[in-house]
């Protein structure tokens, strides 16, 4: 038994030899669809001369450690988001620093704790030694911000985050939705737990940014409240997944119910978004001339080194501004 044991062995050494590495695993199909997106370059959202009729407010949520980003975030938003813009709402603590940003860029400061009837300090979210409530917590003040708009749709975007293309959320009355490449399994889980229902797509909805429409946002609200027999945020706060430093997305969750309740309703595009630290911004202007060829936001997230720069895409020469591929998968 133990000569043939040895022999399997050699044997099993042998080929490797010959053959090499094994072969490669299968790519996963969230990986084939997400590739599919990515060729798609000609993006009707995003190229010189769009516009869209559709009226938004903007809603920031901020925390004193992005009052470095934000104005450049509103900056963005100023020169690319092509909708009639109504005010830009920053919502955070009353922490000094913070307003004077504000103040400074002319949008309006919404302490964040007056427009739910929940508090940061009302969430126990820690895990290995850092406490996690306020990253919670902002998710929670992008659902509240549909209380402060009067119109039928608002933006949302990080307050490290930089659009550097014109670019729509909203092509002849249907919304865009963006696709990432990040798919972290336990935001699709509390989708599922939340919703009731399996995922709608493997693909990620989480792109730094969203369209809320109001009435979608409050369908959504309800159903959830009619499942847990609780407020819609309290649901959102019970099934995060408390033991994960990431435990739930709320542009996951908004995205699996947009292309699960709606599903012929959405325009899908790939959100060509990279990272790039911290000691790279600059005006909006020089960083739409470095990368707005490849990227349509840039994200200057606080954990990156301030250094950090990405290679471009590979093999990508630039988004086709002519918008000629105009039908993304599932478009």
């Amino acid at each position: 038994m133990f000569g043939t044991q040895r022999a399997r062995t050699a044997l099993r050494r042998s080929m490797h030899r010959i053959i090499g590495s094994p072969p490669p695993a299968p790519p996963s199909l969230h990986q084939i669809e997400l590739s599919a997106f990515k060729a798609c370059t000609g993006l009707r959202s995003t190229r010189p001369g769009v516009s869209s009729l559709l009226p938004l407010d903007v809603v920031i949520p901020a925390a004193a450690k992005d009052s470095e980003t934000l104005p450049y975030t509103v900056e963005g938003v100023r020169r690319n988001l092509r909708h009639p813009i109504g005010t830009i709402f920053v919502i955070g603590e009353a922490d000094e620093m913070l307003c004077e940003v504000v103040r400074g860029i002319d949008a309006t400061f919404v302490d964040e704790n007056t427009i739910l009837p929940m508090r940061r300090t009302d969430i126990a979210y820690t895990v290995k030694g850092v406490d996690r409530s306020g990253w919670l917590f902002q998710k929670l003040l992008k659902y509240a911000g549909s209380t402060l708009t009067r119109k039928s749709h608002y933006f949302v975007i990080d307050s490290d985050t930089v659009l550097i293309r014109p670019q729509v959320f909203e092509l002849e009355g249907t919304p865009v939705v963006l696709h990432a490449d990040e798919h972290h399994e336990p935001y699709f889980q509390v989708c599922e737990s939340l919703l009731g229902y399996p995922r709608a797509t493997e693909l990620s909805c989480v792109a730094h940014m969203v369209l809320f429409d109001v009435a979608r946002l409050t369908a959504l609200k309800k159903h959830i409240e009619r499942r847990f027999r609780c407020p819609w945020f309290e649901a959102l706060v019970r099934n995060t997944k408390i033991n994960e430093m990431s435990g739930s997305s709320d542009y996951e969750l908004y995205g699996q119910w947009s292309l699960s309740q709606y599903p012929l309703d959405n325009v899908r595009e790939y959100f060509f978004n990279s990272p790039l630290g911290r000691a790279r911004l600059c005006a909006v202007a020089d960083l739409e001339r470095r990368y707005g060829a490849s990227y349509r936001s840039l994200s200057f997230h606080s954990y990156q080194p301030r250094e950090w720069v990405p290679p471009l895409i590979a093999g990508r020469t630039g988004i086709d501004d002519s918008g000629a591929n105009a039908n993304s998968p599932g478009a």
